[in-house]
C-alpha cells in the first residue's frame, strides 16, 4: 500500500511522519519501522525523531538513506566481490578513455585538459546512470537526428566516452550507480522489507533508480508512506 502526505512547506508533514512512527512503536507492531531520508540528513532526522518521540533511543527504528539501505540489504543477502572505484580512480579512468579516444572525438578531443572538465563530465555520466540511460540509448538518439548539428556531435562524443568508461571499468570496479542496479536485482531476496512499515521524507526529487527502489519497496513492504 502506498500513501502520500501532501501539503505546503512547514505544514506538518514531517511531524505527521514522526508521530505515526512513534505510535507504530508504542503499539508494539511486530515489524520493522524504517524511515528513508537524504544521505546528509540521517543524523539530523535521528535527533529530531528522538526529540519528538521523547524516547531514550531509537531501538527498533531504522533511519537510513538509500545508500545505507543498500548496504543493509547486501549484508543480509550476501556480500559482493566488486571493489568500489574511488573519486580519484574515476578521474584517472576517464582521462585514460579521453586519451585513447582522441582520434574519433570531434568536439571534446582536447577538452579534458581544461580545469574541472573531467569532474563535470563524470557528473554528467553519473546523472545518466542514475536515470538508467545507457550508451545504446545515446546511440539511438544520435541516429534519430537527421540533420548534422552541434547537438548531434556532442551526443556522439558523449556516447563514445560513456561507453569507453563503462568498458574500462568493466566488472572489476563498481560505482554507486552500479550498486543500485545490483540492489534492484537482489531486493526480492531480502527479508528486511517484508512486513516493514516504511516512511520516506525530506526529498525534493528522486532519480529513476530511486523510483525503481521505491517501487520494489512498495511491492515488498507492508506499507510505504511518501
Amino acid at each position: 500500500m502506498i500513501r502520500l502526505f501532501m501539503g505546503q512547506a512547514k505544514s506538518g508533514k514531517t511531524y505527521k511522519v514522526y508521530e505515526e512512527m512513534k505510535q507504530h512503536i508504542e503499539n508494539g507492531k511486530n515489524n520493522e519501522t524504517i524511515l528513508i531520508v537524504p544521505e546528509q540528513f540521517t543524523l539530523e532526522a535521528e535527533k529530531q525523531f528522538i526529540s519528538h518521540s521523547r524516547m531514550n533511543g531509537i531501538l527498533g527504528v531504522e533511519i537510513i538513506s538509500f545508500k545505507r539501505l543498500m548496504h543493509r540489504i547486501f549484508m543480509e543477502v550476501g556480500s559482493i566481490d566488486q571493489s568500489i572505484i574511488t573519486e580519484m580512480g574515476k578521474m584517472m579512468l576517464l582521462r585514460k578513455v579521453f586519451l585513447s579516444s582522441e582520434e574519433v572525438l570531434q568536439l571534446y578531443k582536447n577538452a579534458y585538459d581544461k580545469p574541472g572538465f573531467l569532474l563535470k563530465f563524470h557528473e554528467l555520466i553519473q546523472e545518466l546512470k542514475q536515470n538508467m540511460i545507457v550508451p545504446d540509448d545515446l546511440d539511438r538518439i544520435y541516429k534519430s537526428i537527421e540533420v548534422e548539428s552541434l547537438l548531434k556531435l556532442k551526443i556522439k562524443d558523449l556516447k563514445t566516452i560513456f561507453e569507453g568508461y563503462e568498458n574500462e571499468k568493466g566488472d572489476l570496479f563498481f560505482d554507486d550507480e552500479d550498486y543500485y542496479n545490483l540492489l534492484l536485482e537482489v531486493m526480492p531476496e531480502t527479508e528486511l522489507l517484508k512486513n516493514a512499515s516504511v516512511w520516506v521524507d525530506g526529498f525534493d526529487s528522486f532519480t529513476v533508480q530511486e523510483y525503481e527502489i521505491l517501487k520494489r519497496i512498495a511491492q515488498d513492504s507492508k506499507n510505504l508512506t511518501l
